[in-house]
């Protein structure tokens, strides 16, 4: 997915099927990605992964942001 964040915006999810992961790459901007109680920052050309099989967010932080997200397992 090719997903555009507003500034302040944010995808909050419900948790996947068992054993689901995501995969972030950020584009541009900063973005939080909260799973469970895990919380990371990552910026341009970081990459997030994790477990999508609980609650997740992801939240854009600093203005807008862009983000290519692939989801695995679901």
């Amino acid at each position: 997915y090719d997903l555009s964040f507003s500034a302040g915006g944010a995808l909050v999810s419900k948790p996947h099927s068992a054993g689901c992961r995501e995969h972030l790459t950020v584009l541009e901007g900063v973005l939080a990605v909260r799973s469970g109680e895990a919380e990371e920052r990552v910026g341009v050309g970081d990459v997030a992964r994790y477990a999508a099989d609980r609650a997740h967010e992801i939240r854009a932080l600093d203005g807008a942001a862009r983000a290519i997200l692939i989801v695995q397992g679901s």
